[in-house]
């Protein structure tokens, strides 16, 4: 029996039904549990065809923030982010499982998980509201003077507000689309003159990380930001931290060895272990001028 909080497939499967930015969403280990696959299969498709999907639009990654929201469903997010695919997305990394309990599956969750409508609960006569304007857009719900205080204590406070009052990169680039408007185009110089190489999706902006780096690396020398991957995808949120590092490469802000992003990081206190970390140069500190071009480092310089 199908309830506003768990659904139930024909073959007995039952799984909670989870919401994310108002949308029933599903993790990777609940497509591999309801089509019966191996566990990692649904996420070796997505990273295998990465390049396809629209963050925002076919998947989302889930703040370490928000983790309680997930908790309740027995679901935990991860520091470095949770993974959760829309119906579309679903659609797109199931595309090829063919067998015939994959196609009854299919069926059953469009026709039913994905059809779900959320029944948001009404708070008794005569107790307050706790989340007024809920049904306002986003720039309705936001409180000025509560941004303005958030903003002087942390930016990354702020940051956090904005996006949980819906004001995500997604949202911004829908109502710019809706005027006929654009983000402008983010282009990395190129060694061949007069073109341009295009940036990943979901990167997050230079102005974003040049409030972070500083204060999160894990280790810093006089050239050199270092980070461990966890640090790296909390620095990066709620932007995707592979993507960030794809750009810093073509912007030449990241030192790495060829065909890997990392690079050995300090001997561990009392151990000999030297961890694969994340080098930034710490010259994306600069703002860089429209007269500056930067060229990607050697890969032999040392730290």
């Amino acid at each position: 029996m199908n309830t506003p909080e768990r659904f139930t497939l024909d073959s007995g499967t039952d799984i909670p039904l989870l919401w994310y930015r108002g949308q029933p969403v599903l993790t990777f280990a609940l497509i591999d549990r309801v089509h019966q696959r191996t566990d990692g299969r649904a996420k070796k498709t997505f990273y295998e065809n990465r390049d396809r999907f629209i963050a925002g639009e076919d998947f989302h990654l889930v703040d370490f923030a928000q983790r309680s929201e997930f908790r309740t469903f027995g679901i935990e997010v991860p520091p470095r982010g949770l993974t959760v695919v829309t119906e579309s997305g679903y659609l797109m990394l199931v595309k090829s499982f063919s067998d015939d309990l994959a196609w009854q599956v299919q069926r059953q969750l469009i026709n039913g998980y994905f059809r779900a409508r959320r029944i948001e609960a009404t708070p008794p006569a005569g107790l307050p509201n706790l989340f007024p304007g809920a049904d306002q857009p986003p720039t309705a719900r936001l409180d000025a003077a509560l941004l303005r205080e958030l903003r002087l204590i942390s930016p990354a406070l702020a940051q956090v507000y904005l996006v949980e009052m819906g004001i995500t990169p997604e949202y911004v680039a829908g109502v710019l689309d809706r005027r006929g408007l654009a983000l402008a185009a983010t282009t990395a110089p190129n060694t061949a003159a007069g073109t341009a190489a295009v940036m990943p999706n979901n990167a997050a902006p230079l102005h974003y990380l040049r409030e972070r780096l500083d204060r999160m690396a894990d280790f810093s020398t006089a050239a050199v930001w270092i980070f461990l991957p966890d640090t790296w995808a909390a620095v990066c949120q709620p932007y995707d931290a592979r993507d960030t590092l794809i750009r810093l490469r073509e912007l030449g802000y990241l030192l790495c060895a060829p065909n890997r992003f990392t690079r050995q990081g300090p001997r561990q206190p009392n151990s000999r272990r030297r961890p694969a970390c994340y080098h930034i140069l710490k010259r994306l500190a600069k703002q860089p001028t429209a007269a500056t071009v930067e060229t990607a480092p050697s890969t032999e310089t040392t730290a």
